[in-house]
């Protein structure tokens, strides 16, 4: 899948994704940046990005989520990654 139509569609549909990578073995990584929690976390994260994505008929499964948290001023985000089965 190319990366420029699942980009699209995730902007148009997903809130809240500051960031999208592709990789080579074909997954792709939502990232979202934060400064406080406010009680959310990397597996909120990957439930929040699963419910659109099968509202949208997308055939899919979450690979793993993971946060990353550095002290400010350095930036931190929850990241979900995803294998896009069909579209």
């Amino acid at each position: 899948m190319k990366k420029v139509i699942f980009q699209k569609f995730v902007e148009e549909n997903v809130i809240g994704v500051d960031k999208i990578v592709r990789h080579k073995d074909g997954t792709f990584s939502l990232r979202r940046g934060f400064f406080y929690r406010h009680g959310m976390d990397s597996a909120k994260w990957a439930d929040k990005v699963s419910e659109r994505l099968k509202e949208a008929g997308v055939d899919f499964e979450v690979v793993e989520h993971t946060e990353v948290w550095q002290a400010w001023p350095k930036d931190s985000w929850f990241n979900c990654k995803v294998k896009v089965n069909s579209f």
